[in-house]
C-alpha cells in the first residue's frame, strides 16, 4: 500500500497488509500508509495460529498502537503459533498509542516464544524512530518485548536513538547498533544476498520519498 491511513480505532488487530493472520505466509509486501490500532504492524497486526513465514517485507509508514512493530505487532505463543520472520526492514516511525501502551519495537512489538513455539527473526534492520512514553513497559529498536532474545540473528538498528535492541535488555551477539554512515556504506548493502524481486519492482518514487534519510533499501550483515 503506497499511501493513506488505516485506522482500526480501538479494535485489536490492524496492519498495513494483514490485520490478523492464522498461519498465512506473507511474502514480498510493503507498506507506506500510516496504521493505527491495538496490535498494530506495518505489515501484519498479529499472528496467532499455525506455522508461517513473513519474509521480504518492509514498512515506510508511521505505525501507532498498544503492541506495535514496524513489521508485526504481536507474535503469539498460543495455538502452536510458530513464525519465521526474515529479510525485512522498517524505516517508519513506530509510536505508542497512549501512555500505557505495552510494547513498541522497530521490527516487532511483542514476541512470545513459548515452549514449542520457536519464533525466529533473522536478517532484519530498523532505522525508524521509536516513540514511547515513560509509562510504556517495553520499547526496543528491534523488539519491544521478547521472552528469548536469542531468537534474533543477524539483526541491526540505527544507533543513537536512546533505546537498545530489546528495551531494557542488553544486546546479544546477533543484534548490533550501527551509525548512519555504517548503514549507508556500500559494504552493508552488498551483504544482502538477493533483494526481493517484487520489492525491487514495486518500490515507487512516492514511497522512497516518504522514508527518512538515505539508508539502503535492503541490507544484510555487513561484510567483516
Amino acid at each position: 500500500m503506497a499511501s493513506g491511513h488505516i485506522n482500526a480505532g480501538n479494535s485489536s488487530f490492524c496492519g498495513g497488509i494483514v490485520g490478523w493472520s492464522n498461519g498465512a505466509d506473507i511474502v514480498d509486501c510493503w507498506n507506506a500508509a500510516s496504521v493505527t490500532g491495538g496490535y498494530s504492524g506495518g505489515i501484519v497486526g498479529a499472528v496467532r495460529d499455525g506455522s508461517s513465514t513473513i519474509s521480504g517485507c518492509y514498512n515506510l509508514g508511521t505505525v501507532k498502537g498498544d503492541s506495535v512493530g514496524g513489521i508485526v505487532g504481536h507474535l503469539s505463543s498460543i495455538n502452536s503459533c510458530t513464525v519465521s520472520l526474515a529479510d525485512c526492514y522498517n524505516r517508519g516511525e513506530i509510536i505508542h498509542k497512549d501512555d500505557y501502551s505495552n510494547s513498541v519495537g522497530g521490527i516487532a512489538g511483542r514476541v512470545q516464544n513459548g515452549s514449542g513455539n520457536p519464533h525466529t527473526l533473522a536478517r532484519c534492520y530498523n532505522t525508524g524512530t521509536i516513540g514511547a512514553s515513560a509509562n510504556t513497559p517495553s520499547s526496543g529498536a528491534l523488539v519491544g518485548w521478547i521472552i528469548d532474545p536469542d531468537a534474533l540473528t543477524d539483526c541491526y538498528y540505527l544507533a543513537d536513538q536512546g533505546v537498545t535492541a530489546f528495551g531494557s535488555d542488553a544486546d546479544t551477539e546477533q543484534t548490533t547498533a550501527l551509525a548512519a554512515e555504517e548503514m549507508q556504506a556500500s559494504g552493508f548493502a552488498a551483504g544482502w544476498a538477493r533483494p526481493s524481486r517484487q520489492i525491487m519492482r514495486s518500490r515507487s518514487t512516492a514511497a522512497t520519498r516518504s522514508s527518512s534519510g538515505s539508508m539502503p533499501a535492503t541490507s544484510r550483515r555487513p561484510k567483516r
